[in-house]
């Protein structure tokens, strides 16, 4: 995104996004962060106990699969497909950036129960 959107660092393309004189290629995104799981009334579309994320994977996939009726297998650790570098997306961004952030989302983040 940083050649179309003309910005050369990951903050500056933070502040880009959080300029609001300023356009975004993807128009929905600019004030949803989740805009592609959601109706243009603002209902989401999956229902919310079918939406797995990330950081509880491994619990909500084997919790979907039960109550879904569908056979789960366990993928052994070296099976996985997992980025072997454990960095934080929070010291990327400054306290501002972050405080902004979290009003622009406040609601995608109460939905789904993050923190920013």
């Amino acid at each position: 995104c940083n050649g179309l959107m003309g910005t050369a660092t990951f903050s500056d393309f933070v502040e880009h996004y959080l300029d609001p004189e300023k356009e975004w290629h993807i128009p929905p995104f600019k004030t949803n962060l989740f805009a592609q799981i959601y109706r243009k009334d603002g209902t989401l579309i999956p229902k919310p106990e079918n939406i797995l994320r990330c950081e509880h994977l491994q619990v909500e996939l084997v919790r979907w699969c039960e109550k879904n009726e569908v056979p789960y297998q366990h993928v052994p650790q070296d099976k996985r497909n997992i980025n072997p570098v454990k960095e934080s997306h929070y010291d990327k961004y400054t306290t501002l950036q972050r405080y902004k952030l979290g009003e622009v989302w406040k609601e995608q983040l109460r939905t789904f129960e993050y923190e920013f």
